[in-house]
């Protein structure tokens, strides 16, 4: 396997550019190798619906002269390979900008750019690719039309990149593709954490991820490893090399290839299921749990800009978006999709997380809201299929189906409330920022108390949270999951008090005499006074039907949610 250098030793060095070469004819191994194994697999096609959308700009690495410029990019498509790194803190990577955007049509000074970048430039000239795509340097970072118009082109540029370069354990720009191993982290650990892409509590992700893995822990890495054609992660023990119909190490751990259906992790699999499903009942089916099941997993990760949260994963939401049928059930509503209302609204705050003192965006019932990892209720039974673990889900594209729907896809058998209306304002591309949204329920709801769990009932359970909700005079409670702050006193930080919260039915089940219920708790917005603002969820964060009695008395009525 690779050495890499000394900490310091991150420049043009002779070792280093040792590395690059020894790195080149390892990829170029495996290109090879892909090129003639998958030729007619989802390796080397790319995604016809996209293939128009192509990036406004290139990299452009010319052998003859070795200088590097931005070029409109060539018709047709060339070969281009793409960068996915962290950035690093303010001021560690090179970008362009409206007064250097010129000066780099001409040339791109080298020796501007940081380590990470000079590396992969160089990298790439070995792997005889002419092209690169630098998401800093191929969008004006300060011009926002350009940023809007490269972001919903995102998923495609992604998509039709030849070879994903990802720099997997580098903490930043200055830090080069080749990060030093501490030996902290065993080989079998590396290789679970490498071949799974899926969620971890908050906590373990902030720990485990950070140190070793810093790619996944960033937001806009998350669909850019999920899209791509073929990817060669630069991790600190060795090089990982995943394509959509393999997954190879150089150490060996990691060899599989699955009849041409081997995964980058199961929602890169589901993903691709779900983009060839033409029957639309069926497609509909299966965008739901996948959508959640990226959502959970990309929501933990973390964000240099906040109103990020909806831009950095609309690659995924524009490729799952169903034809236009006319009927508006296909439309995608700041994170949330229509056709899965109300289901959608019963987010949850993982209480892992150091959740905020209050929420900075609206609407306040998308998960777009809160910056901390969210998931939704899970069943124990999906169509009468028990669910089933990571371990037991087989390396195939139907088993990826299968086992994200029986753990998402909660709502078969649940009774929703209606939706009269439901509406969002985006700044600019509808998969983007929002500028505020609403959500009208027919629903019924009940004045709730608010408290924290104590007693025999202290600590987290297995839901994860040491609240609750409570009528008054009630001999019952359900676990509540804030979306914010709250103090001892069930008092919401920036909110108005205890007592002023209500709890808002969303979605109900009934076996014989059991019965389950998960609802909204809402306070009184401050700015619209016929309108609530959501502050966390209640209910059992498993669909399971017990004995117990509706907390439900009033009759149905139009309430509004901003």
């Amino acid at each position: 396997m690779l050495t890499a250098p000394s900490p310091c030793a991150h420049t043009s060095s002779d070792h280093d550019r040792r590395l690059i070469r020894d790195s080149a004819r390892i990829i170029s191994e495996r290109l090879n190798w892909c090129l003639s194994a998958h030729a007619n697999t989802r390796c080397s096609a790319t995604t016809a619906s996209n293939a128009a959308a192509v990036p406004k700009r290139l990299i452009y690495l010319d052998p003859a002269t070795r200088k590097a410029r931005l070029v409109t990019t060539p018709s047709p498509l060339p070969r281009y390979a793409i960068l996915s790194y962290v950035w690093g803190a303010e001021g560690d990577n090179f970008c362009a900008v409206s007064s250097n955007i010129e000066q780099m049509h001409n040339e791109i000074p080298s020796s501007d750019l940081p380590p990470t970048l000079q590396h992969v430039f160089q990298l790439v000239r070995h792997l005889s690719i002419s092209y690169l795509w630098v998401d800093a340097l191929c969008i004006v970072q300060d011009d926002e039309h350009d940023k809007a118009t490269e972001i919903v082109n995102m998923a495609s540029t992604y998509i039709n990149a030849f070879l994903q370069i990802a720099a997997m354990s580098s903490p930043g720009a200055r830090h080069g593709l080749f990060v030093p191993d501490d030996g902290e982290l065993s080989l079998d650990e590396h290789h679970e954490i490498m071949k799974v892409c899926r969620s971890l509590r908050q906590r373990d992700w902030d720990s485990t991820l950070h140190h070793h893995y810093r790619l996944l822990t960033r937001g806009w890495t998350f669909q850019e490893r999920i899209l791509a054609r073929r990817c060669v992660h630069f991790t600190k023990k060795e090089l990982v090399w995943e394509c959509k119909s393999a997954r190879w190490c150089e150490c060996g751990g990691i060899g599989e290839e699955m009849d041409g259906h081997a995964l980058i992790n199961n929602m890169s699999a589901a993903l691709e299921a779900c983009m060839t499903i033409s029957d639309e009942k069926e497609r509909k089916g299966r965008v739901s749990p996948l959508w959640r099941e990226c959502v959970m997993s990309y929501s933990k990760r973390n964000l240099g800009k906040a109103n990020d949260r909806l831009p950095a994963i609309s690659g995924i939401a524009v490729l799952l978006q169903p034809p236009d049928t006319g009927d508006g059930q296909g439309e995608y509503l700041a994170g949330l999709w229509k056709e899965a209302m109300p289901f959608d609204l019963l987010w949850r705050c993982d209480q892992t997380s150091r959740l905020k003192e209050r929420k900075t965006f609206r609407p306040s019932w998308s998960w777009s809201s809160v910056h901390c990892g969210v998931s939704w209720p899970t069943a124990r039974h999906w169509m009468g299929k028990p669910t089933l673990c990571p371990s037991e889900v087989e390396a195939s594209l139907e088993a990826s189906l299968t086992y994200l729907a029986s753990g998402t896809y909660f709502e078969h058998g649940l009774s929703g409330v209606p939706v009269r209306h439901v509406e969002v304002k985006p700044v600019s591309s509808r998969f983007g920022e929002i500028e505020w949204g609403v959500v009208v329920l027919n629903s019924r709801k009940a004045a709730v108390q608010i408290r924290k769990r104590h007693g025999r009932e202290g600590g987290q359970d297995r839901d994860q949270t040491d609240w609750v909700v409570e009528t008054t005079g009630s001999v019952s409670s359900l676990p509540f999951y804030p979306d914010v702050q709250f103090t001892g006193q069930g008092r919401e930080v920036g909110g108005e008090g205890y007592g002023e919260y209500w709890l808002v039915e969303i979605a109900s089940a009934v076996r014989g005499d059991n019965l389950w219920e998960a609802g909204l708790v809402v306070r009184r917005a401050t700015d619209q006074e016929d309108a609530y603002e959501r502050v966390g969820l209640a209910g059992s964060s498993v669909c399971e039907p017990r004995e117990g009695m509706s907390w439900f008395r009033s009759e149905p009525e139009d309430i509004k949610l901003i």
